[in-house]
């Protein structure tokens, strides 16, 4: 026992608290890609317009 806990409760606790932080982590990377995907997918029409000012693509 570690401070009145048997050990599979505590052994249970920490891969709770383990698989909480593996799903935050995947949800984080998630919103990453989500906001770099939205961001490439912004530039898309600024280019084009660039390059359509330069006199097309070279």
């Amino acid at each position: 026992m570690t401070q009145g806990l048997p050990t599979g409760d505590l052994r249970r606790d920490t891969d709770h608290s383990a698989a909480s932080r593996v799903a935050r982590l995947a949800w984080f990377e998630l919103a990453a890609a989500a906001t770099r995907r939205s961001l490439a997918e912004e530039q898309v029409p600024v280019d084009l317009e660039l390059e359509m000012n330069r006199g097309g693509p070279r």
